[in-house]
């Protein structure tokens, strides 16, 4: 029975058979206390392994701290995935190419109604999207000459359709906290401000390594990486300790990072 209840609380992260048995609960355990402390909201992810599960049970203890420390967030978990060809050269630093592509990721939707109502805060925890009664805006991420961009909007749009510079003024402003839970690559950028039905915005306040090769990150965001999302309303102030000190995972996982550090105009590692 107990094992049933498992499987309905973690439906949201189509976890493998054997992690719902009592030898996995220990491992199950820190992730459930973490969601509830971030209130965060669950899309369809698949967890198959223990160390998936600490993985991203770290960066949700590190979006707790954060939120500790800058104050609260919507935290969103979704899947990073890309589904291109072109994904290999998208990730990579192309200095002799005069068209350089582009790789799109799959919409990440934001369930939540914090920019139509930004005085309610974060909502309960959800595990199950399909609970919610809105739907929310639509984020965006985009891989290009090794740099991510990202971009939201409300209403339906296509990635062609976002310009790449536009005109933000009168927009309003959410500041994103964006983690990838992965051992084939680290990617950790911390205050990213994005105008909400605006154009493209690179990432510069963090950094993006691909620590297990290219192939395994290109491998790793084809098939979907888990991500965390925090996203707050307006800009943001960080806090100068938080900007200038980096953690990172146990040596269990070295490539995760439990927070982001660098703030605008920070170090950046290519």
């Amino acid at each position: 029975i107990w094992c049933k209840v498992m499987e309905r609380r973690f439906s949201a992260f189509r976890l493998h058979p054997a992690l719902l048995q009592p030898a996995g609960w220990h491992v199950l355990g820190p992730l459930f206390r973490e969601l509830q402390q971030t209130h965060a909201v669950v899309a369809g992810i698949g967890l198959g392994q223990k160390v998936e599960v600490q993985r991203l049970t770290n960066v949700l203890h590190a979006a707790n701290r954060s939120n500790r420390h800058v104050g609260p967030s919507q935290v969103f978990v979704g899947l990073m995935r890309v589904a291109s060809e072109l994904l290999s050269m998208a990730v990579e630093k192309q200095r002799e190419v005069q068209d350089v592509p582009s790789c799109v990721a799959d919409a990440f939707v934001l369930h939540s109604n914090l920019l139509d109502d930004p005085a309610a805060g974060p909502s309960p925890c959800v595990s199950n999207p399909e609970a919610v009664s809105f739907h929310g805006p639509s984020l965006y991420f985009k891989w290009q000459n090794c740099d991510l961009f990202v971009a939201i909007w409300q209403d339906a749009v296509s990635p062609s359709e976002i310009p790449m510079i536009g005109n933000q003024d009168g927009l309003e402003v959410v500041t994103l906290d964006i983690a990838a839970c992965s051992s084939a690559f680290t990617l950790n950028h911390r205050g990213v401000e994005v105008a909400v039905n605006g154009p493209w915005k690179m990432c510069t306040t963090g950094f993006f390594v691909m620590t297990g090769g290219k192939a395994a990150t290109v491998e790793a965001l084809s098939a979907g990486v888990p991500c965390v999302v925090c996203m707050r309303f307006g800009q943001i102030m960080q806090p100068l300790h938080m900007a200038r000190t980096l953690h990172l995972a146990p040596l269990l996982n070295p490539s995760a990072i439990l927070l982001p550090a660098f703030q605008e105009g920070g170090n950046r590692i290519d």
